[in-house]
């Protein structure tokens, strides 16, 4: 007896219809949902690469003068070693 009613009700025309939903509806409903979530999320990616950038940079420029340092010291050591 059920098992002949859910037949009737899952293959009924008017239910099967409703199956599908429009790209648009779709939007309508999980834009709510994803939103709120996704927008602190990718504020906060931005400024994580924001201050991984300024750091990588403060190191690259730190790096550049110790080397340019290294290199006055072993100049001026080798002059100062030859006389």
């Amino acid at each position: 007896m059920g098992e002949v009613v859910w037949r009737q009700v899952f293959f009924d025309k008017g239910i099967l219809s409703m199956l599908y939903f429009p790209d648009d509806h779709k939007m309508a409903v999980y834009i709510p949902y994803f939103v709120p979530v996704l927008l602190p999320l990718l504020v906060g990616v931005l400024r994580e690469g924001k201050v991984s950038l300024s750091l990588s940079l403060s190191l690259s420029v730190c790096l550049s003068l110790s080397v340019s340092l290294s290199v006055s010291l072993s100049v001026s050591l080798s002059v100062s070693l030859s006389l």
